[in-house]
């Protein structure tokens, strides 16, 4: 059986391509039901509630079955999906919410499309064991002229890999605009607790920018 934790230990593109490939038939039962993964929904009503219906194309990052894109199911935007894994891409197309689903390893150059969609959205790809904020880069050059970025960050990570200095750098280059940050749980939280009690490996970091 395949888990999370295991996923936080994959090194290399290669590595996070073989297991998701192995775990994408029942990744939405062993981990986004059975953990109770609220994080797209998070993910999604950020950006609805930023984007004022004006961001009509989306490219959803690390978009594995499709669970952020099922959020925007039967509404006005567009979608396109890239992941690094074939099969999860296939179990992605079985939701009918993507125009186009695309396999890519975005840690290399050239992957990815340049100043294509309105916003981008992301959640669970830059975690543990995944993208750290040198990728950041390329998220951006996939957006047009004030597009809107939503991006997901889990907290350890956020705070183990530099992504804030990462961030402020952009901001000061004028890449980036109107940097917010929101903090949100990534599972659904049954217990009672505050969120300051909770791991930060359970936590999510939410940037949220314009171009």
């Amino acid at each position: 059986m395949h888990n999370k934790e295991e996923a936080y230990k994959l090194t290399s593109p290669r590595s996070h391509r073989s297991y998701y490939d192995k775990w994408a038939s029942k990744y939405d039962k062993e981990f986004v039901e059975a953990e109770k993964y609220i994080y797209p929904e998070i993910v999604a009503n950020i950006f609805r509630k930023l984007c004022k219906n004006n961001y009509a194309t989306i490219a959803d990052l690390g978009c594995g079955t499709g669970a952020l894109g099922e959020q925007f199911f039967e509404e006005q935007f567009v979608l396109d999906g890239f992941d690094i894994s074939s099969k999860m891409l296939a179990e992605a197309k079985r939701k009918n919410v993507y125009r186009t689903l695309i396999e890519c390893d975005i840690t290399k150059p050239n992957k990815l499309p340049f100043d294509a969609y309105d916003g981008v959205i992301s959640c669970g790809t830059f975690t543990l064991g995944h993208l750290g904020p040198q990728y950041l880069n390329r998220i951006i050059d996939m957006l047009v002229k004030d597009g809107l970025g939503v991006i997901g960050i889990n907290k350890e990570h956020f705070f183990n890999e530099g992504f804030e200095s990462a961030i402020l750098e952009m901001e000061a280059k004028k890449q980036i605009k109107q940097v917010c940050f929101f903090e949100s749980e990534i599972y659904s939280n049954d217990t009672g607790k505050k969120l300051f009690n909770i791991p930060n490996e359970r936590i999510t970091k939410i940037l949220t920018f314009h171009k």
